[in-house]
Order: C-alpha cells, then structure tokens, then sequence
C-alpha cells in the first residue's frame, strides 16, 4: 500500500489536476456607467456559484468560472444589478442607475 501511494500517487495527481485547472475559464469585462465611466468596486459574482471580485479603479475585471456557469451577476450602489450571460472575448456591461429609491 505505501508503494502505491510513494509511486503512482504523484502520476495520478499529474494527470488529474490539469483537468481541473481546466474545467474553469478566465473571464474578463469592464463595467460603466451610463455615460462610459468606469465603476471601481462594482461586485462581478457566478451566478448560482462562489466565486466573485471586484472591478478595479478602470471598471476592469477578471474571474474564474466554474464549468458548467454560463452567467455573471453585476452588482454596484445606486444601479440596477444585472445578470450577463458569458461568452467568448472581453465582456463590456453598462449598468443603468437605480432611480428607484430616489425621493
């Protein structure tokens, strides 16, 4: 048993961990406002799933998605969340302000 794990342990997990590391894709998309500027903070999450992050100081983005996530939920104070389907390139989402809550 222990030469098992001292020999055929290291190949299995060799050939198993880059098919995980593949089973995820890299996302990358930019978020604004109305007018073009960018949103730092806006929150990116996988819908249905755990991963999320945030925009940077150029409303850019990157996150890793799960096999089988084919949608993101962006989220940002005083704008209406919306729920982006994924798909191949650079993702660009405007979110539209929440007027809502206004008196």
């Amino acid at each position: 048993m222990r030469r098992f794990f001292g020999t055929w342990l290291p190949v299995l997990l060799g050939l198993v961990l880059p098919l995980l590391a593949a089973a995820q894709q890299t996302v990358k998309g930019r978020i604004t406002d109305p007018a073009g500027n960018p949103l730092q903070g806006a929150t990116v999450q996988v819908r249905g799933a755990q991963p999320s992050t945030q925009s940077d100081e150029n409303g850019n983005f990157t996150i890793s998605v799960p096999a089988g996530s084919n949608r993101l939920e962006v989220s940002f104070v005083g704008f209406q969340s919306q729920v982006v389907s994924i798909r191949s390139g650079e993702l660009l989402i405007q979110l539209k302000e929440d007027d809502s809550n206004l008196n």
